[in-house]
């Protein structure tokens, strides 16, 4: 696609920690402690092995198609049909998304930080936001993106280490949890927790060295996967109570038992600042591949219209959930459905067939040669 913005190994790599890990900060960890217990952290090893397994297959698979992304894949295994088609799915799981973590954060943010203002506001605060990032392009949100990821790693580092004198390892135990099916069979669906790699498809058109496409994709997956371990680790050794705890944001819970010396109170207050805006990049980007997307199927030129369009349909999805109960189930059940077969095995079909239909046409054409 022509004229399209170009940006570096690193950039890529910030760009995918900050969707993947997004994904992650609500309430995730406390969904795969609510699911297998104790055993959580082994089941996130086991979840994190499968999905860099899956995205070396993955990157295997694109060795025929440098520079493609999934469109482009989808169009030369069946035509424009078959690319509009899994370009309308992206589309609608893009602005799905967008409008459901929209709600929850702002619905989370609310009660925790802002309890006498109307949720609409908040919400308008974030729309606005996306809207201007993205009137800016790529570039300038890759670049603000960098800064974000040196902030989320600092943040890490202290809810990670500052409560590690209040860790009781007896919460680790029993190590089976809840059970060996509940550890590593159904607990598979914890799979969804690393839906942001959804992204990875849409990439490789964007890379100013495409052949760097393995090092992003296994890079940004292993720290991901070591930021959700250590996210678990921290919960499950600190509160046995967690699965009953009414806290919104899981993550949160270990800013309450942080001591810095006294001289710096109110920690929680500073890394939801950060995580507001690692929030804001992340629906930026989302926004900006939902039009993206919408481009490549539509061929349209000037997205302005599409742009507020979008915008608006998110802003109204966001407000249709009445109470936390059903965000609750479109954000953690619904969207746990939805993810592991569009984002793992839809991918993997497309990438598969396109393989094995290029593998013909190149023994067809040696033949004829």
């Amino acid at each position: 696609m022509n004229g399209i913005a170009k940006i570096s190994t690193f950039e890529a790599i910030c760009f995918m920690i900050v969707v993947i890990i997004n994904r992650m900060l609500l309430n995730t960890p406390k969904e795969i402690i609510k699911n297998s217990a104790t055993s959580a952290w082994i089941n996130v090893i086991v979840i994190s092995i499968i999905t860099i397994v899956f995205i070396i297959i993955i990157c295997k698979l694109y060795k025929n198609f440098s520079g493609k992304d999934i469109l482009d894949i989808s169009e030369y295994l069946g035509g424009n049909i078959l690319k509009t088609i899994i370009g309308i799915i992206f589309l609608l799981l893009f602005l799905y998304v967008a409008a459901i973590l929209l709600r929850n954060f702002c619905d989370s943010l609310r009660k925790i930080f802002l309890p006498n203002t109307t949720i609409t506001y908040i919400m308008f605060f974030f729309i606005v936001g996306i809207i201007l990032a993205n009137k800016l392009g790529l570039p300038s949100i890759i670049k603000i993106n960098i800064i974000i990821i040196g902030l989320i790693f600092i943040s890490a580092i202290i809810i990670s280490i500052a409560p590690i004198s209040y860790f009781d390892f007896s919460n680790l135990f029993p190590i089976m949890g809840n059970g060996i099916n509940e550890t590593f069979f159904s607990g598979l669906t914890n799979l969804f927790a690393f839906s942001g790699i959804g992204y990875l498809y849409f990439l490789m058109p964007f890379l100013n060295k495409p052949q760097n496409f393995n090092k992003i994709a296994i890079v940004s997956t292993v720290v991901s996967s070591i930021y959700l371990l250590l996210s678990v680790i921290s919960l499950i050794g600190l509160f046995s109570y967690l699965t009953t705890s009414k806290d919104i944001f899981s993550i949160l819970l270990l800013t309450k038992v942080i001591n810095l010396g006294g001289f710096l109170e109110r920690i929680d207050s500073i890394l939801m600042l950060v995580w507001i805006l690692s929030f804001l990049a992340y629906l930026s980007f989302i926004l900006y591949f939902a039009l993206y997307t919408y481009r490549r199927i539509t061929n349209l030129q000037d997205q302005n219209g599409v742009l507020y369009l979008f915008s608006t349909i998110i802003f109204g999805l966001a407000l249709l959930p009445q109470n936390v109960i059903k965000i609750n189930f479109l954000d953690n059940e619904l969207l746990k459905i939805l993810a592991i077969p569009l984002v793992f095995i839809l991918p993997l079909i497309i990438f598969i067939l396109a393989n094995m239909k290029f593998k013909r046409k190149s023994k067809i054409q040696k033949r004829e040669v």
